[in-house]
């Protein structure tokens, strides 16, 4: 899903945050500068070379890099790393800027998340495509799968990333995510409601998390939603 460049402003508190686009959206959560944390969500379209060799993946990996937009962020989502040669070398590139890094979410589920739950399988084809990076530490990192997909998103490991940042002595915990795709491969089964489900796997995590009641927590990423169509003013989502 691609699109537009949007950026906001959010503040820490209680709550729970948005944020969503097709590219790349930014938030800030602000009450002064000692508590202000920039988030920016940016889906990167690195999809495999395996399939797509000549969409210039490692260039755009070095490009976006180096990109203006890319620096200055507390946090940043990655959507689409799926790639792993590019994603890597995208990720390497970042690294300066930003040294507190989760591995790719599906990709493996070894002692790199603190936790992994949902329905991975190291036999699905793809990995899930999203990575978060911090320029503050991540103090706990999970990896969740989502437990179904439609058509081609069945093929990958499609889920969530969370974790918990530490800015000075406030906490914030971000979800990175890529909800189901609109597919006419999903055959009888709706894409909305895949979708719906999906968010509601999000939603019962952070219920079992326990997150005190100053604490934000924002969620960001692909969620392949229209805001202002039918589906998005549904109660389901």
């Amino acid at each position: 899903m691609k699109g537009k460049l949007l950026k906001g402003v959010l503040s820490f508190g209680i709550g729970l945050g948005a944020l969503y686009s097709g590219s790349s959206a930014q938030a800030e959560m602000s009450i002064n500068q000692n508590n202000t944390l920039k988030v920016m969500t940016h889906n990167v379209y690195m999809l495999s070379m395996n399939l797509y060799p000549n969409w210039g993946q490692n260039e755009r990996a070095d490009l976006i890099g180096a990109a203006d937009y890319m620096k200055n962020q507390d946090v940043v989502i990655l959507n689409e790393v799926f790639d792993n040669n590019a994603s890597n070398r995208l990720l390497g590139n970042l690294k300066k800027e930003y040294p507190n890094q989760t591995a790719v979410l599906g990709r493996s589920n070894g002692n790199e998340w603190d936790k992994t739950l949902g329905n991975y399988s190291s036999s699905t084809p793809e990995d899930g495509g999203v990575a978060i990076v911090s320029k503050w530490p991540i103090i706990e990192k999970i990896q969740y799968v989502f437990e179904k997909g439609c058509g081609p998103d069945n093929l990958s490991n499609k889920g969530f990333v969370y974790t918990k940042v530490k800015k000075n002595d406030r906490f914030v915990h971000v979800i990175g995510t890529h909800l189901q795709a609109e597919d006419n491969m999903c055959g009888q089964t709706s894409p909305a409601s895949v979708r719906t489900k999906q968010l509601q796997e999000i939603q019962e995590f952070i219920k079992n998390k326990n997150i005190p009641n100053n604490e934000y927590v924002l969620i960001g990423g692909d969620m392949n939603v229209n805001k202002i169509n039918a589906e998005n003013n549904s109660d389901s989502e």
